[in-house]
């Protein structure tokens, strides 16, 4: 009898203290994370982010980690214009290239996770157009197709079209403000020197800039294209032919370019994948707290209920592989999309100085 009334006591004392530990974590202050997103995540991320607020999940200290996200473009951290202070900063930042972090070279980033979400750049647009300038589908769509086409008056007539269809109309978005716009300046520089390491070299040779400057003459309006060159294209070929866009956006376009005709998608060769890494912002005013709530953010981004989520925005997984059960990919593959493509040929970034020399030279010619 005094043996189980001292075990019920024990177990009375524990329950107390568990409710008590309980209301002390409830009633620690949330620590607010704000992580700088790449835009081309955001479809996934949202509700990602929901969820983990929703778990409640806790720092060693005992506080709950609440994150906020902030849609941010890559080159408005890194192109110079000082876009984040020691006092006015996130406490995360995934870019769309690795190469972005190391273009921020003085903001104090450490990497968490090298990746957690992959989509490459791919050509798109109406097969019907497109078969012309390749014949049919004996060729590929690539830059020198292009290149091609957008050395020639630009009128389809005269590239083997009909009359009615008017002249080239190419999309893609702005490449000093976009990192898709970007890419594909920097993956038209790699096709046209058969060189997918670029330097300065490359991205300054006259021929090549005189080759991409026709191609901008085919662009309907960067800002009507905006920042997903797919939607615009999506449209239907009164607004663009075909362009370049993340496979992602593509695929979250696909159904509604199959209404305005047959879509057909291209791999570049060389590519750019954006692998959209995580970093951490980490310097003398960084707290141990808001280590640990980037780091478990970071663990639940690339934990496997959020990644087997990805397909569904377009988005790659980290690891895992696609297969005919991502319905949102091995849908699109009747018009060109590859469940495990080859991309081993990637784009290698330049040095930033030679970066912001292309760049400076694209916005003297860009409209």
């Amino acid at each position: 009898m005094k043996r189980g009334t001292i075990v019920l006591g024990i177990f009375i004392l524990v329950v107390i203290g568990l409710i008590a530990a309980s209301q002390i974590v409830q009633n620690q202050p949330p620590i607010t994370i704000t992580v700088a997103v790449s835009p081309l995540l955001e479809s996934w991320m949202r509700p990602t982010v929901s969820e983990f607020n929703a778990q409640n999940r806790i720092t060693a200290s005992g506080r709950r980690v609440s994150v906020t996200v902030q849609l941010t473009e890559d080159l408005d951290v890194w192109s110079g214009n000082n876009f984040w202070t020691s006092t006015n900063h996130p406490d995360a930042w995934i870019p769309a290239a690795s190469f972005s972090i190391g273009y921020a070279r003085n903001m104090p980033f450490i990497e968490v996770k090298p990746s957690v979400a992959k989509t490459p750049l791919i050509w798109g647009g109406y097969a019907e157009r497109i078969n012309v300038i390749t014949d049919g589908s004996a060729n590929p769509l690539n830059w020198d197709a292009v290149f091609t086409a957008a050395a020639s008056d630009q009128n389809w007539q005269t590239l083997g079209g009909q009359s009615n269809w008017g002249f080239l109309k190419i999309a893609f978005p702005r490449a000093d403000d976009n990192i898709v716009g970007l890419a594909a300046l920097l993956t038209a520089a790699a096709d046209f020197s058969d060189q997918a390491r670029l330097t300065g070299v490359q991205l300054s040779n006259s021929a090549y800039r005189d080759a991409f400057s026709q191609v901008l003459g085919a662009i309907p309006s960067f800002n009507s294209i905006g920042g997903n060159a797919a939607g615009f294209v999506a449209r239907g070929v009164s607004s663009a032919d075909f362009g370049l866009a993340a496979e992602s956006q593509w695929l979250q376009s696909v159904q509604g370019m199959a209404r305005m005709g047959t879509p057909r998608f291209e791999y570049p060769d060389p590519t750019v994948m954006f692998e959209f890494p995580l970093a951490r912002w980490d310097d003398s005013s960084t707290t141990e707290d808001q280590r640990q709530a980037v780091n478990l953010f970071a663990d639940w981004l690339t934990g496997n209920a959020q990644q087997i989520q990805l397909p569904q925005a377009g988005l790659r997984p980290v690891e895992r592989l696609i297969t005919d059960e991502d319905r949102v990919f091995a849908d699109a593959q009747t018009y060109g999309i590859v469940l495990v493509p080859d991309l081993a040929n990637v784009v290698s970034a330049p040095t930033l100085n030679d970066l912001r020399g292309l760049l400076s030279w694209f916005q003297s010619v860009a409209r």
